[in-house]
């Protein structure tokens, strides 16, 4: 029945990906509202089994990224909002910026929830929510009220430099987690080891595919998008493991 199910799953994916896919070619805006609507569903989803399941949650860790996962999936939907060509804003400068920052947030949640993996520490989660809460409400400020958030792409220029160092230095911040769950597989279960290795590689592969864009209508950004789709599933799958199926 294991078996069935992943292989009904997998189908479905590969389904989803295809047509995501058909759609860039067709309308790019409506192939990145979907997958960043997807992922935002996703991100929302984990937030709430994470947090509804927190008490019986053997790993701290994996529940505190599923409310990592809310405020990344604010940020992303403000991303979505802001991206070329929706009219939302006047400046397209918002949609990169807010890119960056969920990435930050995501990358080095991740990192600390492996590093809480084995350990013994106090579950506080109402403060975790808020210490989130706390940092994207000033990150928001940051970009939309005080402007004081560095540019990161220029129109008919590219990315800034910040923009490309952030995206190597989250993507070191990922291989730095890969080799902390690597030394630390013992004390996961399996599947919920492979889930994780699975979702580093692909947004590691996402954040490499936004290093050399120009316009935010390139293959690199279909690729990168897909990746991110990608990660955020396989993270799912290990906190519904975990929360659900062996809390």
């Amino acid at each position: 029945m294991n078996f069935k199910n992943h292989i009904i799953g997998s189908a479905i994916i590969t389904l989803v990906i295809v047509l995501l896919i058909i759609i860039s070619f067709y309308n790019y805006l409506i192939f990145h509202a979907f997958v960043e609507g997807f992922s935002i569903a996703i991100a929302v989803a984990m937030f709430i089994i994470s947090w509804n399941t927190k008490k019986y949650s053997e790993h701290f860790g994996l529940a505190s990224i599923g409310i990592a996962y809310l405020y990344v999936g604010t940020l992303d939907f403000l991303h979505v909002l802001a991206y070329q060509g929706m009219g939302v804003f006047s400046t397209d400068q918002y949609t990169t910026q807010l890119w960056i920052s969920a990435r930050y947030i995501e990358s080095i949640s991740i990192l600390l929830a492996m590093i809480l993996i084995g350990r013994k520490v106090k579950k506080s989660y109402n403060l975790i929510l808020l210490v989130y809460f706390i940092i994207t409400s000033t990150v928001i400020l940051s970009i939309f009220y005080y402007d004081i958030f560095p540019l990161c792409h220029i129109p008919g220029e590219g990315l800034t430099n910040f923009k490309i160092i952030s995206e190597y230095i989250i993507s070191a911040i990922l291989v730095a987690t890969i080799v902390i769950l690597l030394k630390k597989r013992k004390q996961i279960e399996k599947r919920i080891f492979n889930d994780l290795i699975l979702a580093l590689v692909f947004t590691i592969i996402a954040e490499l595919s936004f290093t050399f864009y120009v316009d935010m209508y390139e293959i690199s950004n279909l690729i990168g998008h897909l990746s991110k789709l990608a990660s955020f599933y396989f993270i799912y799958r290990s906190i519904v493991y975990t929360g659900l199926k062996n809390p």
